[in-house]
C-alpha cells in the first residue's frame, strides 16, 4: 500500500461565487507534488465591504511549498478565474498553463513575459516526473480548459 496521498484544497471558490483557486497535489507526505487550479478575484458586497474593490484567495500556505509547486492551470479568462494572477504571481513564480488567449491576458495582467508563456494544446500531456506517474493532460474546449492528473497508486 502507498504512503503517498492525494490533496484537494480549495484557497477560495468553494462554496462561494468567484475567487476560484483550488490546489491539487499528490505524493509522500510533506513531498507533494502541487498544481494550482485557477487563481481568481472576487468582487465584494458593497453593502458588507464598502470601500473594497476585490478579494484575493489566501495563498499563504501554498507559498510556504512554492518549491513543489509545478505550475498554475488556468481555465479560462473570467476574472474570478484568472484575476488575481497579477497581484499574487510574484509569490508564487510558477510556470503558467493557458489556452492561447487566456495565456496572453496573464502575461498583460503580470507584465512579465514569462507568466502565461506556456501553452496548452488539446489533448496535451505534460509529463511532470519524467516517470509517467504524475501527468497532467489537457482537454481544451472553445472557452475553457479541462485537466486531468494521473497519480501512481497502489504497490
Amino acid at each position: 500500500m502507498s504512503n503517498n496521498r492525494l490533496i484537494y484544497m480549495p484557497l477560495g471558490g468553494a462554496g462561494e461565487i468567484g475567487m476560484n483557486a483550488y490546489v491539487f497535489g499528490y505524493g509522500e507526505p510533506g513531498k507533494e507534488r502541487l498544481i494550482l487550479v485557477d487563481i481568481g478575484v472576487t468582487f465584494p458586497d458593497m453593502d458588507g465591504s464598502p470601500g473594497v474593490d476585490l478579494i484575493l484567495p489566501d495563498i499563504a500556505w501554498l507559498e510556504e511549498r512554492r518549491e513543489q509547486l509545478e505550475a498554475i492551470f488556468i481555465t479560462h479568462a473570467h476574472e474570478d478565474h484568472i484575476g488575481a494572477i497579477g497581484l499574487l504571481w510574484d509569490r508564487l513564480r510558477a510556470p503558467v498553463y493557458a489556452r492561447p488567449f487566456t495565456a496572453h491576458l496573464a502575461r498583460h495582467k503580470t507584465g512579465r513575459p514569462g507568466a502565461g508563456r506556456h501553452k496548452c494544446e488539446d489533448g496535451a500531456t505534460l509529463a511532470r516526473d519524467g516517470t509517467g506517474g504524475a501527468a497532467f493532460q489537457s482537454r481544451l474546449c472553445a472557452h475553457f480548459a479541462l485537466y486531468s492528473r494521473k497519480c501512481r497508486t497502489g504497490n
